[in-house]
């Protein structure tokens, strides 16, 4: 059994699926996580004289090493927003400022297609409206196949959002793929394992804002929540493990 998360940036993946993606791998599914936007010039923590890409990819590794020795990474090193845009960082959630670039959705389709085959997919709901979240996010309704797609509640921006934008986003989704989403609940551990897992981003989060992020799972009684296919067998497959 093959599962693919798409992650915007080197941490979008833990920070949203920590316990999920630790209780997959421990069942044997092979997963890769797919990052896109990885280079780059922001990490509010990193030292000053740091080589940003370069540091958050170690943290990645860590992170992700942590949760599976056997997960697999694949990274497009594209721009993040704030460099390849004309966008202030101010900006990046606005969604009146900017919207995903045709050119960009188009692109980061193919490449999904190319690498999501025969897998299932986990890509981002684009909670906080996140510019690359939502072109990935964009780029996955287009890419990916409707009984093969599930998403994920974006971390730390979910913590920040109230149940109806949710649901609303989850609709949104629902009508472009044509298929209804039921909300799942994946649990391998307690949310403080997800705090030291995610604790390996240092030049992004601090103490407060790791466990603001691992402390999400208690509204969901110490589970992640993902949003998937109604009548797919291949995820029930998946969750049932």
């Amino acid at each position: 059994m093959r599962l693919t998360v798409l992650s915007p940036h080197r941490d979008d993946a833990a920070f949203s699926l920590t316990l999920a993606l630790r209780r997959w791998a421990g069942a044997g599914v092979e997963i890769t996580v797919f990052n896109f936007f990885t280079r780059s010039a922001y990490a509010p923590y990193a030292p000053a004289a740091g080589d940003v890409p370069a540091i958050r990819a170690r943290e990645d590794r860590r992170s992700l090493k942590s949760i599976g020795a056997q997960i697999r990474v694949h990274s497009l090193s594209l721009l993040d927003a704030p460099v390849r845009l004309p966008i202030n960082f101010g900006a990046i959630t606005n969604i009146e400022a900017f919207s995903p670039l045709a050119e960009e959705v188009d692109f980061l389709s193919h490449q999904m297609w190319a690498k999501c085959r025969n897998a299932l997919v986990l890509a981002p709901l684009a909670l906080g409206d996140h510019i690359d979240h939502r072109t990935v996010h964009r780029a996955a309704l287009r890419a990916a196949g409707a009984h093969c797609l599930g998403f994920y509640e974006d971390l730390p921006y979910a913590a920040w959002t109230d149940e109806a934008s949710i649901r609303k986003r989850v609709s949104r989704a629902e009508a472009q793929l044509g298929v209804r989403l039921f909300p799942a609940l994946q649990q391998s551990a307690a949310w403080r394992l997800k705090e030291r897992v995610i604790s390996h981003y240092h030049s992004q989060i601090d103490a407060g804002m790791a466990r603001t992020i691992a402390r999400y799972s208690e509204k969901y009684k110490g589970a992640e929540r993902i949003w998937v296919p109604l009548h797919s067998a291949r995820w029930r497959a998946i969750l049932n493990l």
